[in-house]
């Protein structure tokens, strides 16, 4: 049996609700979002090969 994103997401804002808390952070991701977190991943990766270039 598959559960779909939406009824996973309801099960647990009800578990928390069920805990005495209620959801605070954004679980989703806008275009912007996804942009800069791909920009900034290539980035780390381009600075950490360009550090390890010159300290050998």
């Amino acid at each position: 049996m598959e559960i779909s994103n939406n009824e996973k997401e309801d099960t647990d804002v009800r578990l928390l609700r069920e805990m005495g808390y209620t959801q605070e952070l954004y679980r989703g991701f806008s275009p912007l979002m996804s942009f800069a977190f791909c920009f900034t991943a290539v980035n780390v990766f381009a600075s950490i090969s360009l550090g390890l270039t010159y300290s050998l």
